[in-house]
């Protein structure tokens, strides 16, 4: 900047002005880089936008099931379904797990029970990033070049290339998510969400991330969708032929940053109110591994992200929504959450936070319904 600064005013010295100049200049100079400034700072907290890599990533990923936890099973149905899948294919998949498991492993973690995400699930997929964060594949395999062997993303071009020309329907089709971005903004930008999820990290004794980027990716389901933080990035799968009222919106991109909300709290905290809640829940048994987290992780992302959402924001949506049971496509998830709002919105209100005390009443809300879920005849709880 400086450089530009000497040779503005050694102009003006030519012409015998420097005084004036070099003030027009130092206002022109200070102008400029308030500008720079300026747009930065109007870089939205949580953006959303359409990228073909991260499309094409997500679709095939899922699709080679190299995880079953993490990988949605109906990517690699509607593939054998509709599109088809070779010996050829399957034997690269095998490879491709390889890759993914060394750069990505997914184990639960030892120890004490954890009723809330752990950080060792999070921000963790580098290779996903690289797609995320690209703006075409070229600049995602020059991300990717910065951590992975030559030989490596060598087989990862060769991966795209095998199956390239039978998802660029699927992308084709995609280019209709591309309208997303400016029906949502308008909701996610909103300061006052900016001042709810700040008082959401202070109930959780959390933090917020510095921001989010959103990303719509295709779903081969007309009638369901699904959604995943993983770092900064909030992935909303869906299909783009899904009626507009039906695509996740920012209610369910709320319920994602929720997520993250959570994966920060202090360890001890996760491993004390965990102990509480289960010292009278005693269904622990019939949510193994992974689905331990839709025993109280997913109801309270549920109750922020989508019902106290709704009903501070879209006040409309929330009556229209608050008795139909779709909150979650998991029964216990959409009921829990319906019996813990009450209590919560009225903590929340009150600027409580996540306490020991709260979450005994969670645990005593969850017991019956516990028991009614494994005894619908049974009409009395001891």
């Amino acid at each position: 900047m400086k450089h530009y600064l000497d040779i503005f005013l050694s102009y003006c010295k030519s012409y015998g002005r420097i005084l004036f100049f070099s003030g027009v200049a130092a206002v022109l100079l200070i102008s400029f880089v308030s500008g720079i400034i300026s747009r930065q700072s109007e870089e939205p907290f949580i953006k959303v936008v359409y990228r073909e890599p991260a499309n094409i990533f997500t679709i095939m990923d899922k699709t080679s099931l190299w995880n079953k936890v993490y990988c949605n099973k109906v990517y690699n149905d509607y593939w054998i379904d509709k599109i088809g899948l070779t010996k050829a294919d399957q034997s690269i998949f095998k490879k491709y797990k390889k890759l993914r498991d060394k750069y990505f492993p997914i184990k639960d973690p030892e120890g004490p029970i954890n009723l809330f995400v752990s950080i060792e699930f999070y921000d963790r997929d580098v290779i996903g990033h690289a797609f995320y964060e690209a703006e075409t594949m070229e600049e995602a395999y020059s991300k990717l070049s910065t951590f992975m062997t030559k030989e490596e993303v060598k087989f990862l071009r060769e991966f795209y290339a095998q199956f390239e020309k039978r998802y660029a329907p699927l992308l084709e089709e995609s280019k209709k998510l591309s309208a997303l971005p400016k029906i949502f903004m308008a909701d996610l930008n909103n300061k006052e969400l900016d001042k709810y999820l700040k008082k959401v990290a202070r109930f959780y004794n959390s933090r917020l991330g510095k921001k989010y980027t959103v990303l719509y990716t295709w779903f081969p389901l007309e009638n369901q969708s699904a959604a995943f933080p993983e770092g900064e990035f909030m992935i909303m799968q869906c299909s783009p032929n899904m009626p507009i009222d039906r695509i996740p919106g920012a209610d369910i991109v709320v319920h994602e940053i929720i997520h993250t909300i959570s994966v920060h709290q202090p360890l001890e905290q996760k491993l004390q109110l965990s102990e509480i809640f289960l010292r009278k829940f005693k269904g622990l048994d019939k949510f193994p591994g992974y689905d331990r987290l839709r025993i109280l992780e997913e109801p309270l992302a549920v109750v922020f992200g989508q019902a106290l959402y709704l009903k501070k924001f879209k006040p409309e949506l929330y009556q229209k929504e608050k008795y139909q049971m779709i909150w979650y496509n998991y029964p216990w998830v959409s009921t829990m959450a319906q019996l813990l709002e009450p209590i919560l919105e009225e903590a929340f209100d009150r600027g409580d936070v996540l306490s020991p005390d709260l979450i005994e009443i969670m645990s005593d809300m969850a017991k019956p319904l516990y028991q009614i879920s494994i005894n619908p005849n049974q009409m009395s709880v001891s």
